[in-house]
């Protein structure tokens, strides 16, 4: 009768393994998401930092911060909401006020905000921009 007997070495190599293909299957792309003019959509590998910056990198100060949870895009305007507060005992907080919408007009390449969901549609208004249906970030990854 054979049997087969791994050396600790072979054993520990294997444990390795699985682990690495398991941590690669669960990490989002670092890559970033393609937006209208110069702007992308970036997140960050193993982190929950989705933010929008500028791709010219002398303009990379232009940027709405991480966490943005919902996006909307055209050719001319980008809205975003960011979450103020990302977590709160270990859960997503999403009481009033804690989220903060952002605006990006394309064709100035400018970004407004933060601002709160009335002032948002106050700013689309004064800009001449529309006001899209928000998604879900993760509807773009």
């Amino acid at each position: 009768m054979m049997v087969n007997r791994f050396t600790c070495a072979q054993c520990s190599a294997g444990i390795w393994l699985v682990f690495l293909l398991m941590q690669v299957a669960c990490v989002r792309s670092p890559y970033p998401f393609e937006l209208p003019g110069p702007y992308d959509l970036m997140t960050f590998a193993g982190e929950n930092a989705i933010h929008i910056r500028h791709k010219d990198e002398t303009k990379a100060k232009q940027f709405v911060p991480p966490q943005i949870v919902e996006m909307a895009f055209d050719k001319s305007v980008i809205i975003a909401k960011q979450l103020k507060q990302p977590y709160q005992k270990g859960y997503w907080c999403e009481s009033p006020g804690a989220f903060a919408h952002w605006v990006v007009d394309v064709n100035d390449e400018a970004i407004f905000g933060p601002f709160s969901e009335p002032e948002l549609l106050s700013e689309l208004a004064k800009l001449g921009l529309p006001n899209l249906d928000l998604k879900d970030i993760h509807d773009y990854f």
